[in-house]
């Protein structure tokens, strides 16, 4: 049996678009897994959460960390939280805001984060 030209173009190409999907997921799968064990800051958190639709401030995570209700690690004076335990939090305790409230803290957590780089920078 003879392949015709097109057939075997076909066949290469199925190939490839295979072999090239199987890494993307494989580098996909990778990348999330390496973003869920990495550590924030409390700051960092705040501001993290507010880009997952779970506004809150810096206090309410405070509370909820003496609560138990986030896993955190305290190396020296500095609280540290793990992505994947803060996406847990998120889906958990899903916090409202009313808009203007959320603007507010957009704010707050952009002008503080602007001090930091420029205290660093």
């Amino acid at each position: 049996m003879e392949i015709t030209r097109e057939e075997l173009q076909q066949m290469i190409t199925g190939a490839v678009e295979s072999a090239v999907h199987s890494t993307i997921q494989r580098m996909m799968r990778t990348q999330l897994s390496t973003q869920e064990n990495k550590w924030l800051s409390i700051d960092d958190a705040v501001e993290y959460l507010s880009s997952e639709g779970c506004i809150i401030t810096k206090s309410t995570l405070y509370k909820k960390l003496s609560a138990g209700d986030i896993p955190y690690r305290k190396p020296g004076r500095r609280v540290a939280l793990r992505i994947s335990d803060l996406n847990k939090f998120a889906a958990e305790y899903p916090i409202q805001k009313s808009n203007s409230d959320v603007e507010r803290l957009l704010v707050r957590s952009a002008s503080n984060k602007l001090k930091r780089q420029a205290k660093n920078g």
